[in-house]
């Protein structure tokens, strides 16, 4: 297998995960005197690798994730060049899965999470998250570090018994040098706090909010708030109350249901006053069943759900995509209006970033009045390898004062539209025309059979595929290339 380093001393053995921009494979360390170990690389897909603001993204989370110091936050071994000059992570190796993929299983085989041993495991990466909210730097100035990207995604569970924090790509840290843009919302819709929503108002008591909502997923089998599209999804975060735990599961105990619920406070204030504080309670409502939860515990429910996995497993279940919104400079959602319209993606346009799956970088389309909400994408997550899929493609919903993209009414009647999404990515042609690179926006295709070869030169790779459209029609294509 190729290797990477500036001495090569990384020898790549399989990849493991692949999104929108980068890449990551379990490799091999190796060393004087027979010195060996397994590590994890990440690294930016080498089409991106030119792109300054995915370096300075990347590069962001190797010098955030070097200054925590934590067992239950992965740790970094080195930020490097690779042998084609490209920019890598060596990060420990964690032999396990992520939380999702634990859901994943635990629904294919009919079996239950018990939920002493659930609150235990929130109360580890809990723990992490503490020491990544109270890290300062060498002159003692806290840094003001959130996440901002806690989900099931970005919770591993080692077959071990450990449990670690993945994932500080999106991370802000709120003194001088973070690289946020004043008015962008980075994190996964489904967990992002009412306050940054309305008021891009990050502090660590968004990701306790956050874990509020992973620990009611796993309470109750569904998250708080869902609804038909991501537009009408913020307006019940920001403007409902979550129904009580116990109301959709009536076995969860009373104590485990108030930390759900405290944790999903809108108020901000009236969470748990830290990740340390919310622990403990997590872990005082763990030991009161009389069998003590621990590492040996969750070990052994890990083999028991998975057997004995002496390989890394390649996840089947897509993560989700986390999103970026960039909006127009306001400071409350207001509702969204009964005269909303829906348009297509094509008119804003995406970018594809790195953290666990897709970001898509918006830009608002320009109104004759301030609008009084932000653009809003439905969340992409990036998809697993499987067969062609069609099915209606995301859409964005904007305030009915936004104008509609420039298409001509006579062109809408004969084209469609259809989005391509290709596992890892792809240049797409058609008729020896080089019509983009993936992730990209929506194609408007004349109504009609179309021959689309979707080529990947990194992996040698070339697939054709016949799309067929009808007149205003919507449709996804996804193809892996792997």
């Amino acid at each position: 297998m190729p290797s990477t380093g500036a001495s090569g001393k990384y020898e790549l053995i399989r990849q493991l995960a692949t999104g929108g921009m980068g890449e990551i494979f379990l490799a091999r360390q190796k060393g004087p005197a027979g010195f060996d170990r397994k590590v994890v690389l990440k690294r930016i897909l080498k089409h991106l690798a030119a792109d300054p603001s995915f370096v300075e993204q990347f590069l962001n989370e190797g010098r955030l994730i070097a200054r925590i110091s934590h067992p239950n936050v992965v740790q970094i071994l080195e930020l490097g060049h690779g042998d084609d000059g490209g920019w890598f992570l060596a990060l420990e190796y964690i032999h396990g899965v992520t939380l999702r993929e634990v859901r994943h299983r635990l629904h294919a085989v009919q079996r239950e999470l018990p939920m002493r041993l659930a609150a235990w495991v929130l109360a580890q990466a809990l723990h992490g998250l503490h020491a990544a909210h109270e890290l300062r730097d060498e002159g003692g100035k806290p840094l003001g570090l959130v996440h901002r990207d806690v989900s099931p995604d970005n919770l591993m569970l080692g077959y071990s018994g450990a449990v670690k924090l993945l994932d500080f790509g999106v991370a802000k840290a709120t003194s001088a040098g973070s690289t946020t843009r004043p008015g962008t919302l980075k994190g996964k819709i489904p967990y992002l706090a009412p306050e940054v929503i309305s008021k891009d108002l990050t502090t660590p008591a968004a990701d306790l909010y956050a874990m509020g909502v992973v620990l009611y997923e796993l309470a109750v089998g569904k998250r708080p708030f869902e609804a038909e599209n991501e537009a009408a999804l913020l307006q019940r975060v920001l403007h409902e109350p979550p129904v009580p735990v116990r109301v959709l599961a009536p076995h969860v105990d009373v104590e485990l249901a108030g930390i759900a619920e405290r944790a999903l406070q809108k108020d901000p204030a009236a969470r748990f006053a830290s990740a340390r504080a919310m622990a403990e309670a997590l872990e005082r409502y763990a030991a009161a069943g009389g069998e003590p939860q621990s590492a040996a515990t969750l070990s052994a429910f890990m083999h028991g759900l998975f057997g004995d996995v002496p390989e890394p497993v390649v996840s089947a279940e897509p993560a989700q995509g986390t999103v970026t919104l960039e909006r127009p400079d306001v400071v409350a959602v207001a509702p969204v209006a009964r005269r909303s319209l829906v348009v297509p993606l094509l008119a804003l346009g995406g970018v594809v970033l790195m953290g666990g799956g897709a970001w898509w970088v918006l830009r608002p389309v320009a109104a004759p009045k301030p609008v009084a909400q932000p653009v809003m994408v439905e969340e992409f997550p990036v998809p697993a390898p499987a067969p062609l899929v069609v099915e209606p493609v995301a859409e964005v919903v904007v305030d009915a004062g936004v104008e509609e993209p420039a298409v001509a009414p006579a062109l809408r009647k004969r084209s469609g539209r259809v989005l391509v999404q290709v596992q890892p990515w792809a240049e797409v042609y058609e008729g020896g025309k080089k019509l983009g690179v993936t992730p990209m926006p929506a194609l408007v295709l004349s109504a009609g059979s179309h021959v689309l070869v979707l080529r990947n030169p990194q992996l040698k790779v070339e697939k054709k595929v016949t799309v067929r459209v009808a007149a205003g029609s919507s449709q996804t294509l996804r193809v892996s290339l792997q």
